[in-house]
């Protein structure tokens, strides 16, 4: 077992059939042979290309992998009173858009004013993803202190809906993470709107049991249509997609598929992964 070994390129197309046709390639130039690979890396690690791959993935990550890793803003307002309602629709979420774009950039304000979090506290919690804080702070996001009077403005449809009774903040405090470069390659992914099952599976891999895809019409096989890079991890589990038993379930089936490949019997197995 090797760490601290960044993976730099995989070579699985397996040119000039050799036994061990599948090459990983690390940063510090170290080289490993072997007759299959299982990658477990974040989603994220390929929604950034920061892994090479020879061949290029048949189905590419941008057009065919739904799972995306985004950045979350999360911003926490303090004020001196709790102006806001313990009621059914503000008890833990307060939901608000823009009165003058109700298509524009919704807010999601967590009530932390509860028994069992920071009771007491007068505290909301405002989350943003990457997107909408892009779309709101500009191209000058990145800077770790992010402008007041916009982080102030951002309070208008609270000002809107509670009229009289909404009081200005006393602190406003914001994570840093939006301005860390190399931040958010991430260990949670969500499904991006725009993709099907049948993205899903092209790039992720032969998990469907032929219902969606017929067999090697996905990434990781190599010229002959063998299938020796297997993409894995909490990703790859449809049913469990970004959990801790989505990703046992995961490398679970991986491994079972990858040795049944090789002529290792194994026996009769379920796949969690895909119901």
């Amino acid at each position: 077992m090797e760490f601290e070994k960044r993976v730099r390129k995989i070579s699985y197309g397996n040119p000039q059939n050799e036994k061990y046709g599948v090459r990983v390639l690390t940063k510090d130039c170290h080289l490993y042979r072997a007759q299959r690979v299982i990658s477990t890396v974040s989603s994220g690690v390929y929604n950034r290309n920061l892994i090479k791959f020879s061949p290029s993935l048949k189905y590419n990550d941008n057009d065919n992998n739904p799972m995306k890793v985004k950045q979350y803003l999360k911003i926490f307002y303090k004020f001196d009173d709790k102006f806001w309602e313990d009621v059914a629709n503000q008890t833990h979420y307060i939901y608000t858009v823009p009165s003058e774009d109700p298509t524009g950039v919704s807010m999601n304000w967590m009530n932390l004013d509860v028994e069992g979090l920071y009771s007491g506290s007068n505290i909301l919690l405002l989350t943003l993803t990457e997107q909408e804080y892009t779309e709101i702070f500009g191209s000058g996001y990145k800077i770790k202190k992010l402008n007041d009077d916009i982080l102030r403005s951002l309070l208008d449809p609270l000002r809107n809906i509670f009229g009289n009774k909404f009081t200005e903040p006393t602190k406003i405090v914001h994570n840093k993470y939006h301005s860390q470069k190399h931040f958010g390659y991430g260990a949670y992914s969500s499904w991006d709107k725009g993709y099907s099952p049948y993205d899903y599976y092209h790039f992720w891999g032969g998990y469907d049991i032929l219902d969606y895809i017929e067999s090697c019409d996905h990434n990781g096989c190599d010229k002959n249509d063998k299938w020796v890079l297997y993409l894995s991890g909490s990703a790859m589990c449809l049913e469990f997609w970004e959990t801790t038993h989505g990703a046992w379930y995961g490398g679970q089936i991986t491994a079972k598929l990858m040795l049944e490949s090789m002529g290792y019997d194994i026996g009769k197995y379920g796949n969690p992964c895909y119901a």
